[in-house]
């Protein structure tokens, strides 16, 4: 003879066994057709709030299962009906004498640092609507006394402690300036062709290029600065 126990007689230690074994063959499968909107979220937080009984396994499930949904992709968030379009207002301020191909928000968004297809970066006082020359290049000038590049300029990227600016493109050299004296720390060779993409990361510890050469290099920040 044998029984089969029902949930009812299940101690909470199984029943947290139960669950997180439910949770963790479902979630997958769940997460695969499934996108979670931001609405359900609101209504899955106001839930928590209305229902002082609700179990904590159900709180679980549904905070995992929602970062698993995030972590593929599908978790939509709505922000446009959360702005306040009445009070934006734009401002057109001329600089870059060709088009611009990137640009760089420091941390607290008062200032903005671009770079062109002119060789030039520019340095924007976004309170004042203002704008400064950080470096002015020239194409096919390969020995300008100021380091600047010698063709067009592709991407830049502002260190963590936003004192360092970093400034790659087609004549393919990497190039580290100070932001405060507006004077390059470096230049580093080792891409054969255009660089793309310039990126520090989260620490300063290093700095990731990537190239038209097909290459994607990690350089050693403390070792090159």
């Amino acid at each position: 003879d044998f029984f089969i126990e029902s949930e009812e007689d299940e101690n909470p230690d199984e029943k947290r066994t139960r669950i997180a074994k439910e949770l963790l063959s479902k979630i997958n499968n769940d997460v695969d057709h499934e996108e979670m909107k931001d609405e359900e979220e609101d209504e899955f937080l106001q839930g928590l709030k209305s229902q002082a009984d609700i179990e904590k396994d159900e709180i679980v499930a549904n905070l995992l299962k929602r970062r698993a949904i995030d972590a593929k992709g599908k978790l939509h968030r709505k922000l446009a009906d959360r702005l306040d379009i009445e009070k934006c207002s734009t401002v057109f301020i001329k600089g870059h004498k060709k088009a611009i191909t990137d640009f760089v928000f420091t941390k607290n968004e008062k200032k903005l640092y671009s770079v062109s297809k002119d060789c030039c970066i520019l340095e924007w006082d976004l309170e004042k609507g203002t704008k400064t020359i950080f470096n002015k290049g020239k194409k096919h000038e390969r020995d300008l006394k100021n380091g600047g590049h010698y063709d067009e300029i592709i991407c830049c990227d502002l260190s963590r402690d936003q004192k360092l600016l970093a400034t790659g493109g087609k004549d393919r050299i990497l190039r580290i300036w100070n932001t405060q004296t507006r004077e390059i720390v470096g230049k580093f060779k080792g891409h054969v062709d255009t660089i793309t993409s310039v990126k520090f990361d989260a620490m300063n510890d290093h700095l990731y290029t990537v190239s038209a050469d097909m290459t994607l290099k990690i350089w050693h920040m403390r070792e090159m600065c």
